[in-house]
């Protein structure tokens, strides 16, 4: 985003600019699942989390008011070549609106970026939600845009400009840390929406 008005690049075309900016290309193995024997391995399901990994949001009040956000994930064991998840896509993954907040989320990336959920989290902290009822809303909102029977799997982190902070997810119960210069805690965050 700093050296061309594009937002995104992924594939080859990605690898290529890579190697123009003269950054170090490595050897992934996330190519290697796919070339399996006769293809038989078969795609992970959220449903089944063998070889899934989880996405990583960190957000951060400075003492200046500032917000700042990262977003890092080991992505969807097993997912089909070329499958972008949410981590990357802004409102997504992540979103950091310096004026208001930042909200990051978790879980599977379909159904987070299908709605812009970090966005939406921030959107409703804009009017006015504190942190955890703006992550409950956006769970309720995507738990009424899908069909029934679909497995969610959706969590979201946010932080708003005052350092409150909340959480909510589909599941049992949704684990997030928070530390501040005194302390520091895991916190389990009460599902907002069972189904699936």
């Amino acid at each position: 985003m700093e050296k061309t008005s594009h937002v995104m690049l992924v594939g080859e075309g990605a690898r290529q600019f890579a190697i123009a900016q003269q950054l170090e290309t490595v050897e992934t193995i996330a190519a290697h699942p796919h070339q399996s024997a006769r293809g038989k391995r078969r795609l992970a399901s959220p449903r089944d989390p063998a070889g899934n990994h989880d996405t990583i949001a960190l957000l951060v009040l400075h003492a200046n008011g500032d917000i700042a956000g990262g977003c890092s994930t080991s992505g969807l064991g097993k997912k089909l070549p070329g499958r972008v998840g949410d981590s990357p896509i802004i409102g997504g993954g992540l979103y950091v609106d310096n004026e208001v907040g930042a909200a990051g989320a978790t879980g599977l990336g379909e159904n987070i970026m299908r709605y812009c959920g970090s966005f939406m989290v921030v959107e409703y902290m804009r009017q006015g939600m504190s942190p955890e009822e703006a992550c409950r809303e956006t769970v309720r909102r995507i738990t009424r845009g899908e069909r029934s029977g679909t497995a969610l799997n959706i969590n979201f982190v946010a932080l708003d400009k005052y350092g409150r902070y909340g959480a909510a997810g589909s599941g049992k119960e949704f684990p997030f840390s928070v530390t501040t210069q005194t302390s520091s805690r895991v916190i389990r965050a009460t599902a907002s929406e069972k189904r699936g």
